[in-house]
């Protein structure tokens, strides 16, 4: 991702909000992929502040089990 392209879209001045969302899939039963979509807000810095590495906590994961993860940003008109 271009960050600074990012957060200059979507601070607080423009009418714009980022979100971030994680698409998990694994195997379902009978062999069919499940998918489940989370959506992240995002911590935007303020002015000349830096935001540190930002993460997210998927629930209900199951050992020995796997999973794949994608990530896609998505700027959408506020309001």
């Amino acid at each position: 991702y271009d960050e600074a392209l990012l957060e200059s879209l979507a601070a607080a001045n423009t009418k714009f909000k980022l979100t971030f969302e994680v698409r998990q899939q694994s195997e379902g039963a009978g062999g069919r992929l499940r998918s489940r979509l989370h959506t992240c807000i995002p911590q935007l810095p303020d002015k000349g502040q830096e935001v540190g590495e930002q993460s997210f906590v998927v629930e209900g994961c199951s050992a020995g089990r796997a999973y794949l993860f994608s990530v896609r940003a998505r700027l959408e008109p506020k309001g």
